[in-house]
């Protein structure tokens, strides 16, 4: 496909986000990040170092626009949900060939009732899925590679963005902790996590945390409205990890303290099916193909039960050369 042509679902997106975005401040924590975001103060904790940095830089910038600094902040969250779907349709494409999916796909999850929502506002939500986004592909691409050389420096990259997705937001460890373990288990599988490779990995991934000095350094000349004492070690592992709170726990929606694992689940999947509609299905319907796909196949010929593929479905092999690093 045309590269012109992945980016007609990111072009349709930008084009709705765009006239449906906030013309001021939004609700919600949105006032409290913008203010501390204009001042150089800390917001409530984790603190959201790396959406504050960025969005007091681009709402420097409104006076090239003429118009608010609001509105510039609102339109960077656009920017930031319209590079996520470029992704999503990079990932899809890479996996499937499909131009029907890679169509889809990024256009259901930007439509959804809360993606839509937290695109057009200035939150720390699209900045979120752009990162995951990018956790997404790069993870993908690390286990497609057939170069050693390019399989490591992807790597890097996932490491750093990595320690981004954690300097902007704590639940996006859902996504990493997965595409980590995966990246590491594929480094060993095939002989490439030196002591060096995982000591260059750590490096990255702590460059990717970085926006966190800024927590530290705003607290230096405290500005009216920050939150806590991140001057200090102590008050700075509180607000980082979110102590005040419940490190990391998310207040449920309904219900009470007493809920149970199983009712936030089936609260999650209740919501789910309310976000994506036949999306939600649909996704159900491809994860269970590519478990089939995964599943040992039985030889008519032999009556022998052989594995077609080990790790990954046929349209991913069909892309993919495996290689080993041997000394």
């Amino acid at each position: 496909m045309p590269p012109i042509a992945l980016m007609l679902p990111s072009i349709l997106v930008m084009l709705v986000f765009a006239s449906t975005s906030f013309s001021g401040v939004p609700g919600g924590d949105a006032g409290e990040l913008l203010a501390e975001a204009c001042q150089g103060g800390v917001p409530h904790p984790p603190g959201y170092p790396l959406f504050t940095c960025l969005m007091n830089l681009t709402m420097r910038l409104h006076p090239l626009f003429s118009t608010t600094p609001a509105r510039v902040a609102n339109l960077t969250a656009v920017l930031c949900s319209v590079l996520c779907s470029y992704f999503l349709t990079l990932t899809s494409y890479t996996l499937t060939s499909s131009i029907l999916s890679s169509f889809l796909s990024p256009l259901l999850f930007a439509f959804s009732p809360l993606t839509w929502e937290y695109a057009v506002g200035a939150e720390v939500f699209a900045l979120n899925n752009l990162l995951v986004s990018m956790m997404l592909y790069m993870t993908v691409r690390v286990h497609l590679a057939a170069d050693p050389r390019a399989v490591r420096k992807l790597s890097y990259l996932g490491a750093i963005v990595g320690g981004l997705c954690l300097a902007n937001q704590h639940t996006s460890l859902l996504f990493l902790v997965p595409s980590i373990l995966s990246i590491l288990y594929l480094l060993r599988t095939t002989s490439n996590l030196s002591p060096r490779t995982f000591l260059t990995l750590t490096a990255a991934f702590l460059l990717g945390l970085s926006p966190y000095l800024y927590l530290f350094l705003a607290a230096q000349t405290p500005t009216q409205g920050s939150w806590g004492d991140t001057a200090s070690l102590a008050g700075f592992i509180t607000h980082v990890t979110r102590a005040e709170y419940g490190t990391l726990s998310l207040a449920p929606e309904r219900g009470s303290a007493g809920q149970t694992g199983t009712e936030r689940i089936v609260w999650w999947l209740e919501d789910l099916v309310k976000q994506f509609g036949g999306g939600a299905v649909a996704g159900a319907i491809g994860v269970g193909s590519v478990l089939w796909e995964c599943m040992p196949k039985k030889d008519t010929k032999t009556t022998k039960t052989t594995k077609t593929t080990k790790t990954m479905p046929k349209t991913i092999l069909v892309n993919a050369r495996p290689f080993v690093h041997t000394a």
